[in-house]
């Protein structure tokens, strides 16, 4: 030991009490001065402070990596089902441009002012008006000035109480020649 002593000014070892339980001895010496500390204590009683430290810690740490989990569990989950949701109304859009580009009805979309936001190859076809003709002018541009205004406030009043009207309307084509239709006119908002 004196010859460690020499060779190191701080180490640490095991040692045997007296008693035979295992302890921990620690000193410190110094070359310049005469100085020379040693420290024993019960190894039971360093590695029950360091345990109970050590499962404290093991329980923070297990808490904040269980409650990690969960959130991420939780959070994937609600990632999943909004991206299958969207999949969803992606798919439900895809169909419904597909109706609207196929229908063999004439479809036409407007504002609220009856400016025209859209229209279908179907109109295109019915009404001779290309969609480029037709898209940001209002509807009255179908208009045969055949109905009354009578008519067209019934159909207003109809349309706005119940949120559709039905009915014959007779209209313009592009070329000028006269196209009878039966018409459905929804209110979307």
């Amino acid at each position: 030991m004196l010859a460690r002593i020499k060779q190191d000014e701080i180490s640490q070892q095991r040692d045997t009490q007296m008693d035979g339980g295992n302890a921990l001895l620690a000193y410190r010496s110094s070359r310049n001065f005469p100085l020379f500390i040693v420290g024993q204590a019960s190894h039971e009683q360093v590695l029950a402070q360091w345990r109970g430290e050590a499962l404290t810690t093991f329980a923070y740490v297990g808490f904040a990596l269980l409650s990690t989990l969960l959130m991420t569990g939780l959070l994937t989950a609600r990632l999943l089902a909004t991206m299958a949701h969207e999949s969803r109304l992606r798919e439900a859009q895809r169909l419904a441009a597909r109706v609207f580009e196929n229908s063999n009805d004439g479809i036409v979309i407007t504002d609220a002012e009856t400016r025209i936001l859209s229209v279908n190859p179907a109109f295109e076809r019915t009404s001779g008006y290309s969609a480029a003709e037709a898209v940001g002018q209002k509807t009255q541009l179908l208009s045969s000035g055949l109905q009354t205004a009578e008519f067209y406030a019934q159909l207003w009043q109809k349309l706005n109480e119940t949120g559709e009207w039905r009915g014959e309307i007779i209209n313009r084509r592009e070329d000028g020649s006269l196209l009878t239709q039966w018409l459905t006119i929804n209110r979307m908002c």
